[in-house]
């Protein structure tokens, strides 16, 4: 695997583990799953900034990532159990060739080191459908999740941005305190990859005081519960309706025989 280190964040230690991860998913055919034990990734060697990197999606004397990724502002506070919120992760290919079997992977890193796997729920949409998202801990108490779960990656075109949708909650257990998530992008090859993006810092609060979100499910039950509740109403405006009706056209009748 290529890739270039950036020594102020723990990301390229965090990009090593997630492909370790994803590429042995895809060789043994295990299902990853949330929580596991941690796993000690290697740190990987640090050169000088992107020396020796040669993307397959950009010229080997390209100075910087091929792919631009940038992680607009999102929800600023998220609570313990509540429904999921909506941020996303742009990629824009900087380059002049397009960049396929580009993978996103999250890396999330709690206050104090504090938030594991287990509290995290998170999905991405690959344009057509939701996927869920695994997360692992490394040795540094760093969350990584990587956008796979059978997705063949993003495709992005010279010049083009794709915006990958992400939806986001915390467990009711989550500890509360401050979270920094970074995008990192892997371009997959058969037996390798490389590292081709980064993104900016997306910091929020877990707050157990913060409004509650409902989740999508939360979200369809309430609208059932709402029409049901409404067509009762709907029931009782026409039988009382027509009551009133009737009611009228009895009285309209006993004033015209009265006055007959």
């Amino acid at each position: 695997m290529r890739l270039c280190t950036s020594p102020a964040s723990g990301v390229a230690t965090a990009v090593a583990l997630a492909l370790a991860l994803s590429l042995a998913v895809a060789v043994l055919g295990a299902p990853a799953r949330a929580g596991e034990s941690t796993v000690v990734a290697p740190a990987p060697a640090r050169p000088g900034p992107l020396a020796g990197y040669e993307p397959s999606c950009a010229p080997a004397d390209r100075a910087d990532f091929p792919i631009d990724a940038r992680i607009p502002e999102g929800p600023r506070t998220y609570r313990p159990g509540g429904g999921e919120q909506e941020w996303s992760v742009a990629l824009t290919n900087a380059t002049g060739e397009p960049c396929d079997r580009v993978h996103p992977l999250v890396v999330l890193v709690g206050e104090e080191r504090s938030l594991r796997p287990e509290h995290i729920r998170l999905e991405f949409h690959d344009g057509s459908r939701w996927h869920p998202v695994a997360f692992h801990r490394t040795d540094q108490r760093e969350n990584v999740g990587v956008f796979d779960h059978g997705f063949g990656g993003f495709t992005v075109k010279s010049g083009e941005t794709v915006t990958a949708k992400v939806r986001m909650g915390f467990t009711g257990d989550a500890p509360a305190g401050g979270v920094t998530a970074t995008a990192a992008l892997v371009q997959r090859k058969k037996n390798d990859g490389d590292w081709v993006g980064e993104s900016n810092p997306y910091t929020f609060d877990i707050e157990p005081d913060a409004p509650a979100i409902l989740s999508a499910d939360q979200l369809a039950q309430t609208g059932e519960r709402f029409l049901i509740a409404l067509g009762g109403a709907a029931g009782i405006l026409v039988l009382g309706g027509a009551a009133l009706i009737a009611g009228a056209r009895r009285h309209r009748g006993g004033t015209a025989g009265g006055n007959r």
